[in-house]
């Protein structure tokens, strides 16, 4: 996994947290100002995560999470190539994964997406964003993927 734009490692201390299956390790977004601003995942061994084939679920849960990729907080799901020379951007190549369905429990809400590579050299990376328009406090608990 890659955490893209963390050059201090903020980021990096707190990812096992969220591959845990516990609901109860979470750790604070970044907020607008923060260094990085926005959360930037690269999942590049998909089979280390249990995905091997084209169609996967792709799961998200936190508190004050949104389930879109627009508004005031943002979740961009999709999948790519490789990356070359560390070189990424969310708009080459990156294919968004389809919302399915959100549910909330408590305070806590999960997205559930599906994603669909366009070729199996397209489906090397699962990139996951998360950026916060505005200054109200959030937290990521869980990512978990499986094949569909």
């Amino acid at each position: 996994m890659k955490i893209e734009k963390d050059t201090k490692r903020v980021i990096r201390k707190s990812v096992p947290y969220i591959l845990d299956q516990d609901l109860n390790t979470c750790f604070s977004l970044p907020l607008p100002g923060d260094s990085p601003s926005l959360l930037w995942l690269r999942f590049t061994k998909l089979s280390l995560v249990g995905v091997t084939s084209q169609k996967f679920k792709v799961r998200v849960t936190g508190d004050a999470i949104e389930c879109a990729r627009i508004g005031p907080k943002q979740l961009m799901v999709g999948v790519s190539g490789p990356c070359h020379n560390t070189q990424c951007s969310v708009d080459s190549d990156l294919v968004f994964c389809k919302f399915v369905t959100s549910t909330t429990v408590n305070t806590l809400t999960r997205c559930e997406l599906q994603c669909k590579c366009p070729s199996p050299s397209r489906c090397t990376d699962v990139q996951i964003v998360l950026i916060s328009n505005n200054h109200d406090d959030w937290s990521l608990c869980e990512i978990s993927m499986e094949d569909m």
